[in-house]
């Protein structure tokens, strides 16, 4: 149950702390010059949410669940979402827009467990 709770975990907090990441990255060029202090962010985020990851692949390997694509689809899903909460753009998603995500994350799911 441990290793359930520590990939959970770990997938939660690597997503997020890559949505954070990459919502900076997208700030790191003003008027075609770098920001410096954005460019920091990025690198100091996904610099830790790597290192969540390397620990959500340890329990997940635990678990018998070893497909890469499978580990990353979790990730993804995770990372998807943190921007969206991250930029406040989730609640502006229609029911369509939320059912497209879902068929997207069902459908790379399926392609996962056909040939991953």
């Amino acid at each position: 149950m441990i290793n359930v709770v520590a990939a959970v975990v770990f997938t939660l907090t690597s997503g997020v702390l890559d949505a954070f990441g990459f919502v900076h990255a997208s700030r790191a060029w003003r008027h075609d010059h770098v920001v410096m202090r954005e460019v920091g962010w990025t690198f100091a985020y996904f610099l830790a949410g790597i290192a969540a990851y390397l620990f959500v692949v340890r329990h997940l390997s635990r678990l018998g669940v070893t497909a890469t694509e499978l580990q990353t689809l979790m990730w993804f899903g995770v990372t998807v979402l943190g921007v969206a909460v991250i930029q406040r753009s989730l609640g502006d998603w229609t029911n369509a827009d939320r059912l497209v995500a879902l068929v997207a994350v069902a459908s790379v799911g399926w392609l996962v467990s056909r040939y991953g």
